[in-house]
């Protein structure tokens, strides 16, 4: 992730809500001038600390400021102006205002640094700067360079400062070692008063707090869950979410401890212990670390700030809209006025990001405790500064003092809050104390999170005015009154802080849907078993569907004669329209000859449909004779747990593993290799699950054996804790431990052998229990060839003497709707509060949705696909709850229909392809024999695009209005041009670029001087459909500009096109004269595979020619990297060329439009 360094993203209009509202001007900066070298110029520009790194070196790295700088705060108030002219909402408001600050900027930054980009370039070739690198946040680039190029370029009059590009260090707080939670509120958090906040519900929920620092311990399990980047199936999306300029971790982490530490002040809280360390543990954290233990540079601070202000994504595309609402800085400088950061910290808080800042510590050596000794950035006016306090709340012996270097009424530092022995988190799961501003200053930033759930908002000087009316005003001997340059305001106090925010807190909630007439009965799909076993836990399923969705599912069974009980169903797979359901029914209830049971579905009308009745039979236990190669379904056999992974089915015949006999088995994952490569090789982090077999009946005096065949592969990391254990339980409560798998078979199967003859006369069960942690993942677990027989057949172990304690795994209930009649058909919707921007999705299955508010009267703005929005209101009281229904009418359809013609024959075309561009879920159609088209969509305002082979492509905006007919006859102009083809091959494939199934090759074109623009109309590419074995002929072709970083892979052009191979090794063309493909100057033709390796073909790489230096390649879900010959999947595959890695044969054939 540090290429990204190299990278300058351009902002994307990511709204197109802000294209119907209007379009913001950004303030430009001042008039480019040329430099002229005048050395008087020189004066004042160059800092003295650079002028003696010249003393000890030639090359030195240096920061240049210029001039102009953006007037942010106009920015966002002229954006924040339209906004209120255009009626936008509060959050349209706040994504406007944020994509003006970063629009401005970025503008200002392109007119003015043009002079000096030249100079740089020039400097360049010459062999006199290097490493250079252009920033928008400030209006300043960075190089290394000798020292007349300095001379030259401070002599520029755009040039405002030069400085030094230092290295800052992190405060380093001390600390006391590993502690244990205990089940007592940290003293920290009871001082702050974050319980009675708690207590009303505030936790920060909704807020999103970034750790500018060391990085944080994604792992860690008071972490984890509030991460931003951490998706509802358990997985992380790091994208928006990390940056690490420090190093290129993937992932979150922390070598050094201070950025866990300070995030879990701010978030931190273990779901399974029920403990906390964070002030606003409902809030969400995301991370760029900056620093090493060595610090970190001026231009990593700068490239951090300019991530959080807009991350961006693995093109380099920038995202205000993923900025966090706050950023703690435990961090700072110098204890005097130096605004190299100023412009930064303006710019996040135009763009409603608040800046939370450590006054600093005196470590003992440097910046002595005084009047002024409180560090940039924390003195700027700006930021909100923080100071520490004792647990007798006083001034921390540590504490940066102010006064504000501005003068005047700024005080600094603004607050303070516990800062000594301070318990929070650690790397590795641990939990330490530690002491400095570093750890009174993310107290704020919860705080603050917590104000914003309760105001999202806010502008930040009323959010600081809210903040500090709160505070409880401290003063000793040394400062008698308050506020003062020790305690500024006062000390932190959630009581406070809430009291000053609102009048009380209460409930809203309610539903969303429409009024229907449902008089269909839900429909039930249910497969009997042959048989079950006796005491042993029954687990059944049945699918379920509904016209409009299902409420309830319920298993009704009988055991014997008794009376009849009911089990509540849990949707495992698909959805409330159309699902599956599964109810366990306990051992305790499965006994005797037979259960008999039907399932009741019951949808949101009260319509209910019945199964007809089943007589299961119920089995003894399995005893010596028993065998099965899960070549058949396997009855009797179950999962349960956490995250559980376990499935049966066919081995996918990889070089990996393969069945130990036939095509089945049953493992922690059966997947295809594109799903293994997604979810880190096949099973789940965070998983403790069962697979269960049947009950074994041990006879008296038998000799009774488990024998089956096991493969598995675990990380060998150190403390990695992923492990498998084949246990015997009498009472599936307290189980022995017959043997214990860890480390790697790799591909070998082993014969395992269970003596069960010491459960002489008893039934027993077997578990294969499977423990993950939440780090690497690998092969997994296979198990095949299960038998139980009177002698082993492989290694024997013997169940442990000593037991553990296990329930079942039972997986996460998710609660049902009652069976009452409902009045609304449930809409899955969103639902905007107007006043404040927060918005909520329904729940699909019942329209459900709730929050929590401060008492007010709000406006609820209801969308969903296909009906009218609506605005409710709604009045929330304090420590009440408020519910409401809100209807929606369905939208009208309307038809847009004509004939497609061609502007020069004026015949009719037939085969053109029209869509409307807003709607994906209105399918594209092609126009008939007679060129005609017809499309129904809901009525609204779309762009029609019509494309045809050969024609350009027609765009108009139009009107669709409800239950009216609206004709356009579109004419297309024909597109006349002379063929050429673009090669960079010799046309013999020496060699092969392996793509299986995960790689996407992409080779970048260029069109013949003087065109910028041409008509796609072919790809050719050699196939080896048989490189792999067994092989394959089908694949998949892209087309993207060269706008991503570094001129790689951007924007997609088209869809992905489909295309199948010869038999043979051979030049395939593919036919792209359908999408009508207009490529830029420079693009891509992209090659990838369809289907799971090893069934794909792969592509011809010519090694023998001139590296083209044209290859960009990139792994699933990963970001595009580009071959520098010998780099990446081509090693040891390709033999050398002149560039290493030889040129993939990939081809065009464009159109040159005829002028």
């Amino acid at each position: 992730m540090k290429g990204l360094n190299r990278r300058k993203p351009n902002l994307v209009a990511f709204l197109m809500i802000f294209l119907l509202l209007g379009t913001i001007f950004p303030v430009k900066g001042g008039a480019v001038q040329n430099g002229v070298s005048n050395p008087n110029q020189m004066e004042g520009k160059v800092d003295p600390k650079v002028i003696h790194a010249f003393e000890k070196n030639k090359f030195t790295n240096v920061i240049l400021e210029l001039k102009s700088q953006a007037d942010v705060g106009q920015i966002a108030n002229q954006a924040r102006e339209e906004a209120k002219k255009l009626k936008a909402t509060s959050y349209q408001e706040k994504l406007r205002v944020r994509s003006a600050v970063v629009s401005g900027l970025q503008t200002n930054a392109e007119q003015t640094q043009y002079t000096i980009q030249d100079f740089i370039r020039q400097k360049k070739a010459e062999g006199k700067l290097k490493d250079d690198q252009s920033y928008y946040i400030v209006n300043a680039v960075s190089f290394t360079s000798t020292k007349e190029v300095l001379q030259e370029v401070a002599a520029f009059p755009e040039v405002n400062h030069i400085y030094l590009n230092e290295r800052h260090a992190l405060p380093k707080p001390k600390t006391s070692g590993v502690q244990k939670l205990t089940n007592e509120l940290p003293w920290n958090l009871e001082k702050i008063q974050a319980k009675k906040a708690w207590e009303k519900g505030l936790d920060g929920s909704g807020v999103v707090i970034a750790t500018f620092d060391t990085g944080v311990d994604v792992n860690h399990p008071s972490l984890k869950n509030q991460y931003r980047g951490l998706n509802a199936d358990g997985t992380l999306t790091h994208t928006f979410n990390w940056l690490d300029l420090a190093g290129d971790s993937p992932a979150p982490m922390d070598s050094f401890g201070h950025g866990t530490h300070v995030t879990g002040t701010m978030v931190g809280y273990d779901p399974e212990t029920g403990m906390r360390t964070g002030v606003a543990p409902g809030a969400r954290w995301i991370a760029v670390r900056a620093f090493s233990e060595d610090g970190a540079l001026d231009t990593d601070l700068l490239k951090a700030g300019e991530w959080l202000l807009a991350p961006w994504d693995e093109k380099g595309t920038l995202h205000p809209e993923m900025a966090p609402d706050i950023i703690n800085n435990s961090w700072g400088g110098s204890s005097t006025l130096n605004e190299w950061f100023r412009s930064v910290v303006k710019a996040w808080v135009a763009a409603d990001i608040t800046p939370v800042f450590a006054a600093g510590n005196h470590d003992g050596m440097t910046t002595p405790v005084g009047p002024g000794s409180i560090v940039n950035p924390a003195n700027y006016p700006e930021t909100v500064a923080v100071g520490s306090t004792d647990s007798a709340n006083r001034i921390s012996s540590f504490s940066l003092r102010g006064p504000s270097p501005y003068g005047g009424s700024e005080i600094k530092p603004d607050l303070v809050a516990p800062g000594e022995a301070i318990l929070s988190t650690l790397p590795n799961n641990e939990y330490g104390l530690s002491y400095g501003t570093s750890m009174a200053a993310p107290h704020v930033s919860g705080a603050i999170a917590i104000l914003k759930q309760m105001q999202p908002n806010m502008p930040i000087d009323k959010l600081k005015e809210t903040l500090y009316a709160g505070l409880i005003p401290l003063s000793d001997s040394d400062y008698p009154s308050s506020p003062n340059d020790a305690y500024g305001r006062g000390l932190l106090d959630l009581t406070g802080m809430v009291k000053s925010a609102s009048n009380g807190v209460g409930s809203l909630s309610g539903k969303v849907g429409y009024k229907a007439v449902d008089k269909k009965k839900p429909v039930a799909s249910h497969e009997p078993l042959p048989y079950a076993y006796a005491n042993a836990p029954l687990k059944l399923s049945v699918q379920a569907s509904d016209d409009f969705a299902v409420s309830t599912v319920e298993l009704h069974y009988q055991v014997g004669r008794e009376a009849e009980q009911t089990s509540t169903g849990t949707l495992f797979k698909g959805n409330f329209n159309s699902g599956s359901y599964s109810s366990e029914l306990p051992l305790e209830q499965v006994r005797g000859k037979e259960i008999t049971y039907y399932w009741k579905i019951t949808d949101y009308a009260g319509n209910s449909t019945k199964t007809a009745p089943v007589r299961l039979p119920l089995k003894k236990g399995l005893s010596v004779g028993y065998a099965t190669d899960f070549e058949t379904t396997p009855i009797g056999w179950y999962s349960t747990g956490r995250n559980s992974s376990w499935n049966w089915g066919k081995v996918m015949p990889t070089h990996v593993v393969k069945a130990a006999s036939g095509t089945n088995a049953y493992a922690t994952s059966i997947p295809d290799w594109r799903d293994s490569i997604e979810h880190n090789w096949s099973y789940n982090n965070n998983e403790e699950s069962m697979l269960t077999m049947p009950p074994i009946q041990v006879k008296k005096g038998e000799a009774v054996f488990l024998n089956f065949k096991q493969t598995f592969g675990f990380p060998f990391l150190v403390g990695a804790n992923d492990y498998g254990q084949v246990l015997v339980s009498e009472d599936m409560k307290n189980w022995h431990v017959a043997k214990t798998n860890q480390g790697h078979l790799y591909t070998k199967w082993e014969p395992i052998s269970v003596d069960l003859s010491s459960f002489s006369g008893k039934t027993v069960y077997v578990a294969y229990r499977f423990h993950s942690d939440s780090d690497k993942t690998n092969l997994g677990w296979y198990l095949d060839d299960v038998a139980i027989e009177a002698k082993p057949s492989g290694d024997v172990y013997q169940p442990s003497a000593a037991t553990t304690a296990l329930e079942p795994f039972l997986g996460a209930e998710r609660l049902q709707g009652t069976d009452e009649k409902q009045v609304l058909v449930p809409l899955s919707a969103h639902i905007q509060i107007v006043e404040n921007g927060r918005l909520l999705a329904t729940d699909p299955t019942e329209g459900s949705f709730g929050i929590k508010l401060p008492a007010d009267e709000y406006h609820l703005l209801a969308e969903a696909y296909g009906f009218k929005q609506k605005i409710q209101t709604a009045r929330v009281r304090k420590d009440a709850s408020t519910n409401v229904a809100i209807q929606l009418s369905p939208l009208d359809k309307g038809i847009v229909k004509g004939t497609v013609k061609s502007s020069e024959s004026k015949k009719t075309i037939k085969g053109a392809t029209v869509k409307l561009i807003e709607d994906a879920a209105v399918a594209p159609l092609r126009t008939d024999a007679s060129g005609k088209y017809s499309l129904t969509p809901f009525e609204g305002t779309y762009t029609l695009e019509v494309s045809a082979p050969y024609f350009h492509t027609y765009r108009e905006r139009i009107e669709i209005k409800g239950n009216s007919s609206l004709s356009i006859d579109i004419h297309l102009k024909p597109y006349i041009g002379t063929e050429g083809e673009i090669s960079y091959d010799d046309g013999s494939a020496e060699s092969v670029f392996p793509v299986s199934g995960i790689d996407e090759a992409a080779l970048k074109m260029s069109l013949k001087d003087g065109q910028e623009q041409a008509l796609l109309t072919a790809g050719l590419f050699y196939i080896d459909p048989r490189w792999f074995s067994p092989g394959g002929e089908n694949f998949q072709v892209d087309v993207y500009d060269a706008t991503g970083p570094e001129g790689g892979p951007g924007k997609k052009l088209t869809e992905s096109i489909p295309a199948k191979s010869d038999v043979v090794p051979g030049w395939v063309r593919v036919d792209l004269s359908p999408y009508s493909i207009y490529v830029p100057k420079e693009y891509f033709l992209v090659f990838s595979t369809q289907g799971p390796y090893p069934f794909v073909p792969t592509l011809g790489m010519d090694s023998s020619s001139t590296f083209s230096d044209r290859l960009w390649w990139k792994t699933y879900k990963q970001p595009w990297r580009k071959e520098s010959g010998g780099v990446g999947p081509l090693d040891g595959v390709a033999p050398a060329g002149a560039g290493g890695a030889g040129n993939p044969m990939i081809r065009s054939v464009v159109s040159y439009e005829t002028k």
